[in-house]
């Protein structure tokens, strides 16, 4: 089932083209003779030649000369195990730096092993503990959503995160910015198409946590660069 932050227990603390190919005249020219000939049906076809697939893109490009940290807040166990909440954190990271969009990186893991002796009772200082841990910036995500099937039954994957971007040595929000409608970007994936769910024993159940919370590492990571959409579900949402 879909663990969100909206059926946790009320007593658990929240804090916070490549180009195309050149088409010569001649290909235009058949081009146009084919719209004439078929009416418009070619419009579609020959527009998606031209200009490729539609580009997402970034919501906040970060400064690559920065040591930045992934962290990954799921105050009250949204996420089904500390291996998913992990996952995500080491998918993102990896993303970022096997694009080069960061230079240097903290290991996300290490957010888990600073918060691990202390006790959640009051919010904690996001920039405090990118600061602790050696780094300029942290990425902040917290999760609202998670889970593989919405009824047990079928496969149907879905989470969600705000995410916001702190710099630990000021504590100013760098993203969103001060004048955004709000504080943070929700963020939504969500997969569907295999109808065996019901069936995965336990084992198998969490390593497609695992799988799909490495999936959501990702399109985390994607808030910070430029990219084309796989489906029309992989989506950023900023109005929310």
């Amino acid at each position: 089932m879909t663990r969100s932050i909206e059926n946790a227990p009320a007593n658990r603390l929240l804090r916070i083209g490549r180009t195309a190919p050149m088409i010569g005249v001649a290909t235009l020219g058949l081009l146009a003779l084919a719209g004439v000939l078929s009416g418009c049906n070619i419009i579609g076809p020959a527009s998606y030649i031209v200009s490729g697939p539609a580009k997402v893109p970034a919501a906040y490009t970060l400064n690559p000369e920065l040591t930045t940290v992934v962290f990954i807040d799921d105050p009250v166990s949204v996420l089904p195990s500390r291996d998913a909440r992990l996952a995500v954190g080491q998918a993102c990271e990896e993303q970022l730096l096997n694009e080069k969009y960061v230079k240097d990186m903290i290991q996300s893991r290490q957010v888990l092993q600073h918060l691990r002796g202390e006790k959640r009772t009051e919010p904690v200082s996001i920039a405090n503990v990118g600061k602790a841990l050696g780094a300029k910036v942290v990425i902040y995500a917290l999760v609202t959503r998670f889970g593989l099937s919405s009824d047990g039954q079928s496969y149907s994957p879905t989470a969600s995160m705000e995410v916001k971007v702190i710099s630990a040595e000021t504590g100013e929000r760098l993203f969103p910015g001060p004048d955004a409608p709000r504080d943070s970007l929700t963020i939504e994936l969500t997969e569907s198409g295999r109808p065996e769910f019901s069936t995965k024993s336990r084992g198998e159940l969490a390593q497609l946590e695992v799988a799909f919370a490495k999936r959501l590492g990702v399109r985390l990571a994607k808030v910070f660069y430029e990219w084309v959409p796989e489906t029309q579900v992989d989506r950023r949402e900023e109005g929310r």
